[in-house]
């Protein structure tokens, strides 16, 4: 959970715009994410989308969505909220 909550900070604090930077922003986003992955099996997507426009600048997943069958995740799969709604509150509070 402390990884996710890194990924999404990392991803609301950048300043500059991952449109205008060339792709050396978005494969650190990768890298970010597969260490995720590496290290405690991160399973999700991050989607992260333009402050200047409503165009989607970066979206990746990664994992499965049944590990035991190995189902990868795709674009159709919906994740539960959970308690997720605690990261965000606690980031408004901040």
């Amino acid at each position: 959970m402390r990884i996710l909550f890194i990924i999404f900070l990392f991803s609301c604090f950048s300043h500059q715009s991952l449109a205008t930077e060339d792709n050396n922003q978005i494969q650190k986003l990768d890298v970010l994410i597969n260490a995720a992955n590496n290290y405690k099996g991160f399973n999700g997507a991050m989607l992260v989308g333009s402050t200047k426009g409503n165009e989607v600048v970066y979206y990746n997943r990664i994992g499965f969505a049944d590990k035991e069958h190995k189902i990868p995740l795709t674009d159709k799969h919906l994740f539960s909220a959970g308690s997720i709604g605690k990261e965000f509150s606690t980031l408004a509070i901040m």
